[in-house]
């Protein structure tokens, strides 16, 4: 009895379209989820004036490498994606300036620590949300 457990390689003939949609979502997708994530940490260390500053820094140093992707996910995935990554990129902007300014710090240490949570809820519900959006475009092609 014989099995064949590994398809020949005449089966295995992938478009190079497809394979450059698949790791362009990748890659964007690894790139999202560690911007919110150091995003969420810099939220929930609010009181701690180093670690968001630490936070700040490696945002701030990040913007070179959100033009690159956006490119990348224009070209290979369309403008309508990478509008939408845009979009996330301009939220997760709004999240740094109100940690640089300390926003979080005005209010009283109860609704602070509500306001963290609701803000990291939504760091990554808006990141997931990217997410799924770039896999379904990548799915399409």
């Amino acid at each position: 009895m014989s099995v064949t457990l590994v398809p020949t390689s005449d089966d295995l003939t992938v478009d190079a379209t497809v394979t450059a949609a698949a790791l362009t979502a990748r890659r964007a997708t690894t790139f999202l989820r560690a911007q919110a994530q150091w995003l969420s940490r810099g939220v929930q260390q609010g009181d701690d004036r180093v670690a968001v500053a630490i936070v700040l820094s490696a945002h701030d140093r990040s913007h070179d490498r959100w033009v690159a992707m956006l490119g990348q996910v224009a070209t290979v995935l369309g403008d309508d994606i990478a509008d939408h990554l845009a979009a996330v990129y301009g939220h997760l902007g709004r999240v740094a300036e109100a940690l640089a300014q300390g926003a979080l710090e005005l209010l009283a240490p109860s609704t602070a620590a509500m306001a963290r949570q609701l803000v990291v809820e939504r760091l990554t519900d808006v990141t997931e949300l990217a997410v799924e959006a770039l896999w379904g475009r990548a799915a399409q092609v």
